[in-house]
């Protein structure tokens, strides 16, 4: 357990840092809001190149994966400190982004593990510490910067405590057996979500659920520091599953902020016997465009279905697999892809203001710097306390009631922010904002489990989160464009419309769902 929680530690670390000194960063290198905009894009896409391999070297070395990727993630996480342009920063960033899928992808296999040979939850707690270090790493760079610290040596100074931690705890030395991912001669333990299995079936290998850049989350898929399911945020947060340690359940963990979100849960993989290479196609981490070994890709070329069991004598697992329910994953159905539409609007909206709040602070409300780069802080927060009440408020209200409620209030808080003319009103919206958006992703995709069956759930789950990060991805280079076109303000306050507009769906994908994803599944 210990590999895993500083793991997570370590990377809430860089991410709360990340988001609290995104306004300095952006000062240094002389980029405009629409420049800065396409930069944080480089995040996601970086993710989006490294996270499937990962899932590949984790498979054939084991533990060691781990710390080497921290180690990495580190030395680039001081690169976006020496950018002078908006190409040298985009370049640092696709670095940093392909890096920071590679770390999410390792401590979410790493996490898993451990929480399928122990038996008893793990991601939960690494979640909520990855929360806990965006906020404690938010507020510190936050005061360093009422001091004059610039970028540089800021990021620096927290490189060099994640190098330590990869070099003490996150090394293979310290691996035991319950935290350490199966290697290549080492059987794979269980998921832990409950898989079905046909008689004279084999459970194939997985890889966890992992996280893309967009904390939140999360990681980042494309991330500034936020809380909410290791979801990463471009411009600020690492994305950790949003299902975390069980495949459709709702609020299940707290988020980091994006994201490398963690976009994608397939990890329930049979393969009938006689399959011809079942067992050698191990689902990578889901998380990103390609997240699973057997991926159906759905129309467009978004999306990574994992086949719930392949027929048998099949090679490899290939699309069109039936599930043992007699159905076919080899297209996107209209519910999923209205829960993945859904989760992507809802992931615009969080990422968005993991990736802005401290900018907008900054460069719209002329705030201290130090009370700009807290406004990370008070999202991550606010997004942490959102997800655990919202786990609790599912014991008395339907999902889509939940969404619905969360949607007004991230809209009424991102009004709030946006419209706001003094700063300390602003993180009120933010903090408002944070409380809506966090029960949004996680609610989604519990009802997208929920409407699957166990059958289907991490295949189903695999789509909708894969649909979703496109929200992650795309959401900061969106108002960054905006920004250019018009004002910051004016195109935060457009964010405001999307909660709106999740709020208004929640109902009609109940409907289309139909009863099945009332209620949210028990693990």
């Amino acid at each position: 357990m210990l590999r895993t929680v500083v793991g997570f530690a370590a990377f809430g670390l860089f991410w709360g840092a990340w988001g609290a000194i995104l306004p300095a960063v952006r000062a240094e290198a002389g980029v405009s809001d629409a420049g800065l905009g396409v930069a944080l894009l480089m995040i996601g896409l970086g993710a989006l190149v490294s996270m499937r391999f990962t899932g590949y070297l984790i498979d054939r070395y084991g533990a060691v994966v781990l710390p080497v990727v921290t180690i990495l993630f580190a030395l680039c996480g001081v690169l976006p400190a020496l950018a002078g342009s908006v190409v040298t920063l985009s370049i640092a960033l696709l670095l940093l982004g392909a890096t920071s899928g590679a770390m999410d992808v390792a401590i979410n296999a790493t996490g898993s593990h451990a929480e399928a040979v122990a038996g008893r939850p793990v991601m939960n707690l690494a979640h909520g510490l990855f929360s806990v270090a965006v906020v404690i790493a938010s507020l510190t760079t936050a005061a360093l910067r009422t001091t004059g610290t610039t970028a540089l040596p800021l990021l620096t100074g927290t490189a060099a405590l994640i190098v330590i931690a990869a070099a003490t705890v996150l090394s293979p030395r310290r691996a035991n057996t319950a935290e350490t991912p199966a290697g290549p001669h080492e059987p794979a333990a269980a998921n832990t979500s409950t898989t079905k299995t046909t008689p004279g079936t084999t459970p194939a290998p997985t890889t966890p659920t992992g996280g893309a850049a967009a904390a939140g989350s999360a990681g980042s898929a494309a991330g500034a520091g936020a809380a909410a399911d290791s979801v990463s945020s471009a411009g600020g947060v690492a994305a950790g599953a949003d299902s975390a340690s069980s495949a459709g359940g709702a609020c299940a963990a707290a988020d980091g902020v994006a994201p490398a979100r963690g976009v994608g849960a397939a990890d329930d993989l049979t393969t009938s016997s006689g399959s011809a290479g079942g067992a050698a196609d191990p689902v990578t981490p889901a998380g990103g465009a390609g997240a699973a070994a057997d991926a159906v890709v759905p129309a467009g070329g978004v999306g990574a279905a994992a086949d719930s069991t392949t027929s048998s004598g099949s090679a490899g697992g290939v699309a069109d697999s039936v599930t043992p329910a007699g159905r076919k994953l080899g297209r996107v159905e209209g519910a999923l892809l209205m829960f993945g539409v859904l989760c992507a609007l809802a992931y615009l909206v969080e990422n968005a203001w993991q990736s802005w709040s401290a900018v907008h602070l900054d460069t719209s409300l002329h705030a201290a710097p130090g009370l700009a780069s807290s406004a990370p802080a008070v999202f991550a927060a606010a997004a942490a306390t959102g997800r655990f009440a919202g786990n609790a408020l599912l014991k008395r209200v339907r999902p889509v009631q939940l969404l619905v409620a969360g949607g007004c209030i991230a809209a009424v808080g991102s009004l709030i922010a946006s419209l706001a003319d003094q700063p300390w009103s602003a993180l009120v919206g933010i903090g408002v904002a944070g409380l809506g958006t966090s029960v949004c992703a996680p609610t989604i995709i519990g009802m997208a489990g929920a409407w699957a069956g166990p059958e289907r759930r991490a295949g189903a789950i695999s789509v909708v989160t894969t649909i979703a990060y496109l929200g992650f991805l795309l959401g900061p280079a969106a108002v960054g464009a905006a920004a250019s076109l018009w004002t910051l303000p004016t195109a935060l306050s457009a964010v405001a419309v999307l909660a709106v507009v999740v709020a208004a769906l929640a109902p009609v994908a109940a409907h289309i769902a139909g009863p099945r994803a009332t209620k949210v599944p028990t693990h």
